[in-house]
C-alpha cells in the first residue's frame, strides 16, 4: 500500500496543475534556503519551505533574490515569475519540487500502521492506512507544495509522542515531545496549540516536582528550534510594538500576560509575522466564503460537518460512524487518545473564519481512518464483518473512480461532482488544477477558440496558444470589467467553479456570471472549469 501510494504521489507531482497556492510557496521557499525570506504576509512555517526550496535554482525561477523590493507581496512576484516568457519550465521544475512533501503522506500512514498494529491489530492497521493513504482528499492533496499533508503527519506525530510519554515520562520520551511540538509548529501555526497540550500532558502524566524542569525543557527546546528554524533572524520587540500587533488585538485577551515575555526576549520574526498573519486572516469580515451557496464571511459552525458528510466517501462514513459507536470498547485510554485530539482541532477549525476548504482539517482524517479500522478489531458476525469489509472496498472504488481529481472529489449520496456548487466551492472544488484536464477535453473535442475564466496562478499558456484560448478577466476590479453583469456574445466559455458563485468578489460583481448559473455545462474538464457553448 506505501508503494502504491507514493506511486500516484509521484504521478500527480507531475501531472496535476499547479493550485493557486503553490507559486507564492515555491518562490518563498527558494527564498527561505537564500536567506532572503521577506516576501509578505510571511505566514508560513518553515517546514514547508525548507522540504520545497532547495529544488529549485534561481536559474529556473528567472530572478535574483537581490531584486525583491522590501514590503513586496509573494503572491504578486509569485505571479510575474510565472508568466514570463516560455512557461515550459513550470511542469518539471514543480513536478521535482513537489516530490519532498510525498514524505508527509508516507510517513503518517506508516505512523498510523505501527500504532494500529500494536493496539488494535494488524487486519485494523492495513484498513487504516487505506482508509488515509486513499481517501480521495488525502490523495488529492498529497503531492502539492502546501502545508496540509506536513500538519497531518507532525499533528499526528506529537499525538503519538503525547501518548508514548504519558505512558512514561522520561527524559527520552521527553525529548520526542518536544521535538514533536516543535515539527508540529513548523508545519503549521494552527498547531501551537500542540504547546499548551504538551504542557497538559506533562502536568498530567508527572505530578510531581520533576513537572516544573520538564516543562522548562520543552519551552527552551520549542524556542531554540524556532530560532534555528528562522535562521536566528530574532526581533526584540518593544511594549509599544507588542501592543500594536494582531496577537495583543485580535488574541484572546490572556495573551496581554505574554507581554512582559515577549518585550524581554527576541522572538523568531518568521513565527511572529506568521502569527500574526493567522490572526488577523481569521478576523478580515470579508473572508471569502462560501458554504450552502451563500456567502458566508465568519463561516459557520456547521461548515467542516457538511464538508465531511459531502467529501467523504460512503463507505469510510459508514465504517466511521460504526467505530464511533464502539469506540468505548477500545478502552479509556485508547479512546481518548483517538477522539480528544481530533475533538480539539475539528472544534477549533469550525470555530474559525478560516473555512476554505476540507483541506484545513486534514490533520483529523489519521484519528477518523482509525476509529473506522477499529471495527475490524473487535469480534463480529459474520453480516457485520462482510458489512465492514464491502465498506472498506466501497471506499477503495470511491478512490479509484475519482483519481486524479481528489481535490474536487464529492461522493455519490451528495449528488457528486456536478452538484458540488450547491454546497460547497473553493478549496473543496476549485484550487486552479485542472488546466491539464481542460487540454485533454479541448483534444477530444476540438472546439473553436474558447474564452477562459480562470482562477488559479497556473499559466495558461503552457498548454494552449493564442489560437485556442482568450483569457479574460474576471471582476475582480471596476478596473478590469466594462459592467456588473457579463452579456455572453455566442461562442465557447471555460468558467472556474470559483468564480461562478461570485462570492469572493466586491457586492457589485456578485452576479456578473449569473448568465451562466442556471446553464447545464456542455461538460467539466477535471471537476472545476465548467464548459458552456452559448449558441
Amino acid at each position: 500500500m506505501l508503494a502504491l501510494q507514493a506511486g500516484l504521489l509521484v504521478w500527480q507531482a507531475h501531472h496535476a496543475g499547479i493550485t493557486v497556492d503553490e507559486p507564492a510557496h515555491l518562490v518563498s521557499s527558494y527564498l527561505y534556503w537564500q536567506g532572503r525570506d521577506i516576501l509578505l504576509p510571511r505566514d508560513m512555517p518553515p517546514l514547508i519551505k525548507a522540504a520545497a526550496g532547495a529544488v529549485p535554482t534561481s536559474a529556473e525561477l528567472g530572478f535574483n533574490p537581490l531584486e525583491i523590493r522590501p514590503g513586496e507581496w509573494e503572491w504578486d512576484f509569485a505571479n510575474r515569475v510565472m508568466h514570463r516568457d516560455n512557461p515550459q519550465w513550470i511542469g518539471p521544475l514543480f513536478a521535482r519540487a513537489r516530490l519532498p512533501l510525498i514524505l508527509f503522506p508516507l510517513l503518517t500512514s506508516l505512523l498510523i500502521f505501527l500504532w494500529a498494529r500494536v493496539h488494535l491489530g494488524s487486519i485494523s492497521a492495513l484498513a487504516a492506512v487505506f482508509l488515509f493513504a486513499f481517501d480521495p482528499t488525502s490523495l488529492g492533496h498529497g503531492s502539492l507544495i502546501k502545508n496540509d499533508h506536513a500538519a497531518t503527519c507532525t499533528g499526528f506525530l506529537f499525538s503519538l509522542a503525547a501518548w508514548r510519554y504519558s505512558a512514561r515520562p522520561s527524559t527520552g520520551n521527553l525529548g520526542l515531545l518536544s521535538g514533536a511540538v516543535w515539527l508540529a509548529v513548523s508545519a503549521k501555526l494552527s498547531l501551537l496549540i500542540c504547546f499548551p497540550a504538551a504542557i497538559a500532558v506533562i502536568a498530567f502524566s508527572l505530578r510531581s516536582w520533576l513537572l516544573v524542569p520538564h516543562a522548562l525543557l520543552l519551552t527552551v527546546t520549542l524556542y531554540a528550534g524556532m530560532c534555528a528554524a528562522s535562521w536566528f533572524d530574532l526581533v526584540p520587540l518593544t511594549p509599544v510594538e507588542f501592543q500594536e500587533s494582531s496577537v495583543a488585538n485580535l488574541a484572546p485577551r490572556f495573551s496581554q500576560l505574554l507581554k512582559p515575555l515577549f518585550t524581554e526576549m527576541p522572538v523568531p520574526r518568521l513565527y511572529w509575522n506568521g502569527i500574526n498573519a493567522l490572526l488577523y486572516w481569521n478576523a478580515d469580515a470579508g473572508n471569502p466564503i462560501y458554504f450552502l451557496g451563500q456567502h458566508v464571511p465568519q463561516g459557520s459552525v456547521w461548515y467542516f460537518v457538511v464538508c465531511i458528510l459531502v467529501k467523504v466517501s460512503e463507505g469510510f462514513l459508514a465504517l466511521f460512524a460504526a467505530g464511533l459507536a464502539g469506540a468505548c470498547a477500545l478502552g479509556r485510554r485508547k479512546a481518548c487518545f483517538l477522539l480528544l485530539p481530533a475533538a480539539i482541532y475539528f472544534g477549533a477549525a469550525s470555530s474559525t473564519a478560516m473555512q476554505l476548504g476540507i483541506r484545513l482539517i486534514l490533520p483529523v482524517l489519521p484519528f477518523a481512518a482509525l476509529i473506522a479500522a477499529s471495527v475490524f478489531s473487535r469480534p463480529l458476525p459474520a453480516w457485520g464483518r462482510n458489512l465492514a469489509v464491502a465498506a472498506l472496498a466501497a471506499a477503495g472504488l470511491s478512490s479509484a473512480f475519482s483519481f486524479p481529481h481528489g481535490i474536487g472529489y464529492f461522493n455519490q449520496a451528495s449528488g457528486g461532482n456536478t452538484q458540488a456548487l450547491g454546497y460547497l466551492a473553493d478549496s473543496n472544488l476549485d484550487w486552479g488544477q485542472d488546466l491539464p484536464a481542460l487540454r485533454e477535453w479541448m483534444d477530444q473535442a476540438a472546439p473553436p477558440k474558447i474564452k477562459l475564466y480562470y482562477f488559479g496562478n497556473d499559466n495558461p499558456f503552457r498548454f494552449f496558444n493564442d489560437d485556442e484560448i482568450e483569457p479574460m478577466a474576471p471582476p475582480w476590479g471596476p478596473d478590469l470589467v466594462s459592467s456588473d453583469r457579463l452579456a455572453p456574445a455566442p461562442g465557447y466559455y471555460v468558467i472556474s467553479a470559483n468564480l461562478l458563485p461570485g462570492h469572493a468578489f466586491a457586492p457589485q460583481f456578485k452576479d456578473y456570471f449569473t448568465a451562466f448559473r442556471k446553464r447545464t455545462p456542455l461538460a467539466i474538464a477535471g471537476s472545476s472549469l465548467y464548459i458552456f457553448r452559448i449558441p
